[in-house]
């Protein structure tokens, strides 16, 4: 692949509106939402409440923006400090329950705060995650920068760390698409990227991102088509 004319200008998503999110995004309507979001909570950031797991169908804590493009870019800053491996926050592509990346920042034994990625491309009505790294990572400390690329039917994350630091292998990005949804859960809502916090039967933590960049690219595919990410 090769950028087209023009490389692509980053939007800038934040959070300075006290009662509004930005108007890309969607979350689960409430009648209480003050139990999953809060923008006042801290000036300039969206504080997230953990709630249900990722494949929950109960009461879950997620801000999204729905995906509009085969080859983009996304980072954001996750700033959480999870105490126990039920809970954890990150930077989710994601289709459905049963149809997702994620790369989350919990807690380890051996690192405290560490990060993994959860993977389950499909497989309903089961929804088998996998853990997609065989030892989790070492956060490093404060905010953990998160970004995801996504090349047509591929996809990879990165964390910061002195640079743009690559997580785990190549993810199937079709996975993630109405063609490949599957049982009750088909055709349903496209993909989507997204903040996402959970906690399951502890404490709940709080998540606060304070900005999220997209970068949408207009990439011209070579014969073979195969993904470019960054080195």
């Amino acid at each position: 692949m090769k950028a087209s004319d023009a490389e692509a200008t980053p939007v800038r998503y934040t959070f300075d509106a006290p009662q509004r999110l930005p108007a890309d995004f969607q979350w689960f309507r409430s009648p209480l939402p003050d139990r999953l979001f809060s923008l006042s909570d801290r000036p300039g950031h969206l504080r997230l409440t953990g709630h249900e797991s990722i494949g929950s169908t109960f009461e879950q804590a997620l801000v999204v923006r729905r995906q509009t493009d085969f080859d983009f870019d996304v980072e954001t800053d996750v700033d959480a400090e999870p105490t126990s491996y039920h809970q954890m926050a990150g930077l989710d592509d994601y289709y459905n329950g049963f149809a997702y990346h994620y790369l989350c920042l919990t807690h380890d034994e051996e690192y405290d705060r560490s990060l993994q990625i959860l993977s389950c491309p499909g497989g309903w009505p089961q929804g088998n995650t996998e853990l997609m790294l065989e030892q989790s990572v070492a956060a490093p400390q404060g905010p953990v920068r998160m970004k995801l690329e996504v090349r047509g039917a591929a996809s990879r994350f990165y964390y910061w760390h002195d640079g743009w630091t690559r997580m785990g292998p190549l993810l199937d990005q079709s996975a993630l698409s109405d063609e490949n949804g599957e049982g009750e859960y088909a055709n349903f809502t496209g993909a989507f990227f997204l903040a996402w916090p959970q906690t399951i039967r502890a404490v709940r933590q709080c998540t606060r991102i304070s900005r999220i960049f997209l970068t949408r690219l207009g990439l011209e595919r070579n014969g073979t088509g195969d993904p470019c990410f960054a080195s």
